[in-house]
């Protein structure tokens, strides 16, 4: 019985072992998947964030353009796609703010806003103008050139945050890249070491389980030999036992003839 206790203690450590490397392996597999995931995520919010800003600068050139339109023909179209282009940039920099991680790139949207702020409000004050019938003053003050260096401003920070990002978005992908490499080194290295773990432990408990296997045997045949002997023995008693009833049957029958 306590062999067999034993030998089931032996089988059972080895399971053991394997199964501890595969809750750990699971465990860092769930880790490193959640890793990836997230990386995705921000990969994919990155992208996002490059074509809003990219909106960005298309609607607040919109802005300019819909500006000169109106200088020059004062149509209710140009002034209709100057509103629209205004509240666009307004709609796409809200959700910017909340799409955007890295705080220097809000710092530099705050940035955008403003100016966009400040060309807008030099665009409104044209526009007001020639509501008011001082066509030559809005000519005037587009002349100074402010819109224009406003809007180069405000090109230029668009540039300057879309090279941020873009810089943000291959550092992510990177990152996924080296994440990816790990999950798949850590399968390779977990597939080999689950085989040798697996053949060692397999031989160690072959052994165990054979020795015990010829162990009990030996003491089955010892024990075998012990009962022969003993048998024998036995025997070669009642031999003699049988022989001395003999012989003292022999000598009661010489008595009663004598």
């Amino acid at each position: 019985m306590k062999k067999q206790l034993n030998l089931r203690h032996r089988i059972a450590l080895g399971y053991l072992p394997p199964v501890l490397l595969m809750v750990a392996v699971c465990a860092l597999m769930i880790w490193k998947t959640q890793a990836m995931l997230e990386i995705s995520r921000s990969v994919e919010t990155a992208h996002t964030v490059v074509e809003h800003i990219k909106d960005v600068h298309a609607h607040a050139m919109e802005m300019q353009k819909s500006a000169r339109g109106y200088l020059l023909a004062r149509n209710d179209i140009s002034r209709r796609n100057y509103g629209q282009a205004l509240a666009s940039v307004g709609d796409v920099a809200k959700t910017l703010e909340r799409e955007i991680v890295d705080q220097s790139q809000l710092r530099k949207l705050h940035e955008i806003r403003a100016a966009t702020g400040n060309l807008a409000a030099l665009i409104e004050q044209q526009m007001q103008l020639v509501d008011n019938g001082e066509t030559s003053k809005a000519i005037q003050l587009y002349a100074s050139g402010n819109d224009r260096n406003l809007g180069r401003t405000v090109t230029r920070l668009i540039n300057e945050f879309e090279q941020r990002e873009e810089a943000i978005l291959k550092e992510r992908q990177g990152e996924e890249t080296q994440t990816l490499e790990s999950i798949t080194n850590l399968m390779l290295i977990f597939t080999a070491s689950a085989i040798v773990l697996a053949t060692l432990l397999s031989w160690w408990v072959t052994t165990r389980i054979s020795g015990s296997l010829v162990s009990a045997a030996t003491s089955m045949t010892s024990s075998s030999a012990e009962i022969a002997s003993t048998v024998d023995e036995h025997e070669r008693v009642v031999s003699h036992q049988a022989a001395a009833v003999n012989q003292t049957s022999t000598t009661v029958e010489e008595l009663g003839v004598s």
